[in-house]
């Protein structure tokens, strides 16, 4: 009496185990790119975001008269803005929150606290470092202050942020810009 095995040949199993290993090995880079894609798209929006809000703050700085003073309110809507020469101040709080419309997690202050710098942001879809001398963070922009967005995952460390940075001197805004850093996206 023969029996008839059921199953898988040594060949199937090998061709198999070949195709699958082939199709991981197109598809992890894939995955890898949308990710990194993400991550860009993310902190791209919240540049744009935060570059609407610093139009916001220097049109309500004209509009109210203050644009040539420091340390000084203005009020879009019903949210009062700590300005710097008609530029928002590089200091988190909860009324950039409420403009930015933004779940976004305060990390810390950059300058008195370094350590902040390499903190992995996990407590929300984006943290914020304020307070940042910019020069010393992102290379090749002049010495001010700045604020940075990273994304979830990433630290500032990682070069992977949006940021909004400025300088003072004599009293005029001499650079404002808000941008990206992607390289470590």
């Amino acid at each position: 009496m023969m029996y008839k095995n059921k199953g898988f040949t040594l060949i199937e199993l090998v061709i198999v185990i070949i195709i699958l290993g082939v199709l991981a090995a197109v598809a992890i880079p894939r995955f890898i790119n949308i990710q990194q894609d993400a991550r860009i798209a993310a902190i791209k929006g919240i540049a744009g975001n935060f570059s609407f809000v610093v139009e916001q703050v220097r049109y309500a700085a004209i509009m109210q008269g203050v644009e040539d003073r420091s340390s000084v309110k203005v009020t879009i809507g019903d949210v009062e803005i700590n300005t710097y020469f008609g530029k928002p101040q590089e200091i988190w709080d909860n009324a950039l929150a409420e403009l930015m419309n933004s779940n976004l997690h305060y990390l810390g202050n950059g300058y008195y606290q370094p350590a902040v710098l390499d903190e992995v942001c996990s407590q929300a879809p984006a943290c914020v470092v304020d307070q940042t001398p910019a020069g010393s963070i992102t290379a090749g922009y002049p010495q001010g202050w700045g604020m940075l967005f990273v994304p979830n995952g990433k630290s500032v460390r990682d070069q992977c942020y949006a940021f909004y940075a400025f300088r003072v001197s004599n009293g005029v805004v001499v650079y404002s810009d808000v941008s990206t850093i992607e390289d470590g996206c």
